[in-house]
């Protein structure tokens, strides 16, 4: 620099005029001390768990690695827990974990990405056995790469909104994803049971356009709403490069809809949307505005819904559908009371789009193969009997090798019972049935005894066998 005096070569330095600063002679102040970048600060590891507290305000070292909770209640809106992933040191893998914990009185939980999906080393987000009181959980922006993220046995009860910072939702859901971006991640939301006491309550709610991409799934399964509107209510939705978007076995007490879309869904290079197996009374399955894209082999499984007396399908007629000659649509096992606006879907599968469809109940009866097109089920290039299945039908066919036992065999890079080309996330089993009530015993003719066999509770009360019975009148 101009302001160098004299170099030492021997040494390597240089010596300064007057007004000149630092090692290299600059013209300004230099600080003594050097900020090292982020990947060398020293992390905070401490693995230590915080236990059965109730906090009402919190402060957070996001410049650690590991994150844990067990039986904490968190209470009231200064209680709510944000996670910024960004900033957090992602070139280690990073763990946070709640177990048993209660959330009440406005207390939420957030977990905040970036613009973009970051690089990490590793994120995993577990949050199980959770009770929410008028709280959420939610997920914020793009998300880092390599999240593995599940919600799992929660018990929620909902009566207000929960007001979150620095978003504009403002929706009473359970699970809310603002601009959310997977990238070679997963979330499950899984084994929840949800009731909520207000009108316009979505379980999941999903602001303007949720995106998997780079191989991600996202999977809810085995949930159940009571007082909810829409089970999964999103703006808009992107599945692309061999991601997988599932709603599994999920039950609605009632409501207007399974899956709700304001704008519609793309389903795009080798990714599958599955909508299979989900029940309710509710006025449609799916029920799509604008925008339905289906493309570059891709799979559309609409599998084993049951709507009662609702339909199946609703779009408003003017809707913009697309579906590749190279995709498959599937439609099988469905129970509803009428189609709905099927017609106006299906009216643009593309030539050579392989469309399996059957076993469909409307109105308490199975179509048969005839009856499908007047029900405007038209274009099927296969149908399936009630039993039957198929390695397009009931697979995800590009990565099968064959159907055995109704068991899809799955080439190298499938996953799962139908070989989807994406990880499906483990978590807790579904949930055992309802126990069946016992039957109600017959009472005795008249004039006889009660036996203390079939009716000890009574026979305790009036004396063992025939003692003291006394004759009907």
């Amino acid at each position: 620099m101009p302001g160098t005096e004299s170099v030492d070569r021997g040494l390597c330095s240089c010596s300064c005029k007057d007004g000149w600063h630092g090692a290299s002679c600059l013209p300004f102040e230099v600080p003594d001390t050097v900020v090292p970048p982020l990947s060398e600060r020293a992390v905070d590891g401490d693995t230590s768990c915080v236990e059965n507290q109730t906090l009402k305000n919190l402060t957070l070292n996001m410049w650690k690695t590991h994150h844990c909770y067990a039986g904490v209640t968190f209470s009231g809106v200064g209680a709510v827990l944000r996670f910024f992933l960004d900033i957090m040191p992602l070139h280690l893998p990073i763990n946070i974990t709640l177990t048993g914990c209660t959330f009440r009185d406005g207390a939420a939980l957030q977990f905040v990405g970036g613009a973009e999906a970051a690089e990490s080393a590793g994120v995993l987000i577990r949050v199980s056995q959770t009770v929410m009181r008028s709280s959420v959980v939610a997920f914020i922006h793009a998300l880092p790469q390599h999240c593995d993220i599940a919600v799992t046995e929660v018990d929620v009860v909902q009566s207000s909104v929960v007001h979150l910072p620095d978003t504009v939702n403002k929706m009473l859901s359970v699970v809310t994803l603002d601009e959310v971006v997977l990238s070679a991640s997963s979330l499950l939301v899984s084994n929840v049971k949800a009731h909520a006491s207000k009108k316009e309550a979505y379980g999941l709610y999903s602001t303007e356009t949720l995106a998997l991409v780079g191989g991600s799934s996202l999977y809810v399964r085995y949930c159940s709403f009571d007082g909810y509107m829409h089970l999964f209510q999103l703006h808009n939705l992107s599945v692309r490069e061999r991601s997988v978007f599932t709603l599994l076995n999920n039950t609605m007490a009632s409501g207007a809809s399974l899956f709700y879309l304001y704008y519609g869904f793309s389903v795009l290079d080798h990714s599958v949307l599955r909508v299979v197996g989900n029940s309710g009374s509710v006025s449609y399955a799916i029920y799509s505005l604008r925008l339905c894209t289906v493309q570059e082999s891709s799979w559309l499984d609409w599998r084993d819904n049951d709507v009662g007396v609702g339909a199946f399908f609703h779009d408003t007629g003017s809707a913009f559908v697309s579906i590749s000659s190279s995709s498959v649509v599937t439609l099988t096992g469905c129970r509803m009371g009428s189609t709905g606006r099927l017609v106006s879907f299906l009216r643009f599968v593309g030539a050579g789009c392989r469309f399996v469809a059957g076993c469909l109940t409307v109105a308490g009866r199975v179509l048969t193969t005839a009856e499908l097109k007047l029900y405007g089920i038209t274009k099927v290039t296969t149908v399936a009997a009630c039993g039957e299945c198929t390695k397009e039908g009931d697979c995800f066919a590009p990565l099968t090798t064959e159907v055995s036992d109704c068991k899809c065999q799955c080439a190298a890079g499938g996953h799962g019972d139908v070989c989807v080309p994406a990880p499906v996330p483990a978590g807790p089993p579904s949930p055992p049935p309802p126990p069946t009530p016992p039957p109600t015993p017959l009472l005795p003719p008249v004039g006889e005894c009660i036996s203390d066999m079939v009716y000890p509770e009574v026979a305790q009360a009036v004396g063992a066998g025939c003692r003291g019975c006394a004759t009907a009148t």
